[in-house]
């Protein structure tokens, strides 16, 4: 499990690390400022081992850019059983859309989907809906 908590991190100084790291199971960002999704969202889609089970974002304040490519990057984790974007105000509607690419993706094992604390309006919830059932 890697927890990384306030602080400021680019991740291509930590990429090698969750790229080779095939005991790597769990993974949360809380209040992390992520200047680069894209070193993130490289680094999980060129792991080796798939073995990520659970992955939470909380107050990342991700934009839905950043958050389409590391929903992208996820697609590739059939095994992906926990996911949440928690306190994360700046997702919109695109952003729903990406998070439900994980739901599809991951949908025989995903049991638990955290998104306590973001701001969705009913069309945002119906998109999430759509991509759950």
């Amino acid at each position: 499990r890697l927890d990384i908590r306030r602080c400021e991190i680019d991740f291509s100084s930590l990429s090698p690390f969750i790229v080779n790291n095939g005991n790597l199971k769990d993974l949360r960002l809380f209040h992390v400022d992520i200047f680069c999704a894209h070193s993130l969202a490289m680094a999980l889609s060129q792991r080796q081992h798939k073995s990520l089970t659970k992955f939470c974002f909380s107050g990342n304040n991700l934009s839905n850019d950043a958050l389409e490519e590391i929903s992208a990057a996820l697609t590739g984790y059939p095994y992906l059983e926990e996911f949440g974007v928690l306190e994360n105000n700046l997702i919109g509607r695109d952003g729903c859309e990406s998070l439900g690419t994980i739901f599809r993706s991951s949908a025989l094992y995903l049991k638990e989907v955290l998104l306590c604390g973001n701001d969705f309006d009913d069309e945002d919830l119906q998109t999430l809906v759509a991509a759950l059932t």
